[in-house]
C-alpha cells in the first residue's frame, strides 16, 4: 500500500463524508490497478454525494 492510500484512509477515518477524498482514494485505487476497491470508492461517493460529478466519469472508466 501506498503513503498516499495511507493518508487518505486516515482522512475518511476522521471525516467519513469527505467526498474528495474518497475520490481520491478511487483514483489511487484505479492507478493500482485494484478495480473492484476503485469501484467501492466511486460508488460510495456517489452515494454520499450525488452532485460529486467527476466520480460518474470515473464510474464509466472503471466499468
Amino acid at each position: 500500500m501506498n503513503d498516499r492510500i495511507e493518508r487518505l484512509q486516515g482522512i475518511l477515518q476522521q471525516d467519513p463524508g469527505d467526498s474528495s477524498s474518497r475520490h481520491a482514494l478511487g483514483l489511487e485505487y484505479r492507478a493500482q490497478g485494484e478495480l473492484s476497491k476503485a469501484l467501492e470508492c466511486f460508488r460510495e461517493t456517489r452515494d454520499r454525494d450525488a452532485g460529486y460529478l467527476a466520480t460518474y466519469y470515473q464510474l464509466g472508466k472503471v466499468l
